[in-house]
């Protein structure tokens, strides 16, 4: 796992809970969307296949993009793995 699994992203709450949200319920594929108004940010969380690392973690592939002014900045992927504590570690 790197250090830095995306570019840029927002540090909006919105954002986070639309990543723990997707990452617990979402299906695969499913895009779960968001936006602050206060940042004049939005974009979405989809969270892919989950799958069992050897060292017993649970972790799911991830697509996100973000934009700003309803313009798209940026598109990434990354994968996040569960933490003993039941959030979603995405970077």
């Amino acid at each position: 796992m790197g250090d830095h699994l995306y570019k840029k992203h927002a540090k909006s709450e919105y954002e986070k809970d639309a990543a723990q949200r997707a990452l617990n319920q979402g299906a695969s594929g499913q895009k779960i969307t968001w936006s602050d108004p206060r940042t004049n940010e939005a974009g979405y969380f989809v969270a892919l296949n989950t799958k069992r690392m050897s060292d017993g973690k649970v972790c799911r592939d991830f697509r996100r993009g973000l934009s700003v002014g309803g313009e798209s900045v940026d598109e990434t992927t990354g994968t996040a793995c569960k933490k003993s504590n039941g959030q979603w570690d995405v970077g």
